[in-house]
């Protein structure tokens, strides 16, 4: 189920799931040097280029690569611009998660807790983002959250916590794989 908005949702928490302004912003400065880099070169090249001994090209050939190359470099950057003004969020109401769809578009995505199949989370010592990942299979398909995009480790634990006791009290407590089963007045299956 697809919404462009959460105003059918009842919110009971909201998470930032963003890239770090630091990556981003590095990001940007790199695909802002790449752009005028190749741009320069497509603009003045008047000489062939040969890619790793292998690859050939005569100089209309090489400055049409230049050109694809700056090209490439403007669409990231372009890209990486809308992450950093894009307000994406998971949303966590009473019987759903709520989540973006995709990096470059403002869709999101309506998940019922009981509609998921399994949840695990797994640390990751080599993910970029950081070092846990929350891996969501249900009936449409699966969906993974890096902590890294979060803006602190608790709030990571916290969606963690809630999606726990959203599934446990409307879903099947036994997908919860390797999150702690909630106890108390919340929880159904003790």
């Amino acid at each position: 189920m697809d919404h462009a908005s959460t105003d059918e949702l009842t919110p009971q928490r909201e998470f930032d799931y963003v890239l770090p302004r630091e990556t981003t912003r590095f990001w940007l400065l790199f695909c802002i040097a790449g752009t005028l880099m190749f741009g320069y070169k497509f603009c003045t090249n008047d000489r062939g280029l040969i890619i790793n001994d292998m690859i050939p090209f005569t100089p209309f050939g090489a400055t049409i690569f230049y050109g694809l190359c700056a090209a490439g470099f403007a669409f990231t950057f372009g890209f990486r611009l809308q992450l950093l003004y894009r307000r994406r969020r998971i949303v966590i109401a009473d019987e759903s998660l709520q989540f973006p769809k995709a990096w470059w578009s403002s869709a999101t995505r309506t998940v019922r807790y009981q509609d998921i199949r399994s949840v695990r989370v797994a640390s990751v010592s080599s993910a970029v983002d950081g070092g846990r990942l929350l891996t969501m299979l249900h009936k449409s398909g699966t969906e993974t959250f890096a902590e890294g995009l979060f803006t602190s480790p608790a709030e990571f634990d916290e969606l963690l916590h809630l999606l726990a006791q959203g599934v446990t009290k409307h879903g099947d407590p036994d997908a919860l794989w390797n999150l702690p089963v909630p106890q108390g007045e919340d929880s159904e299956h003790q």
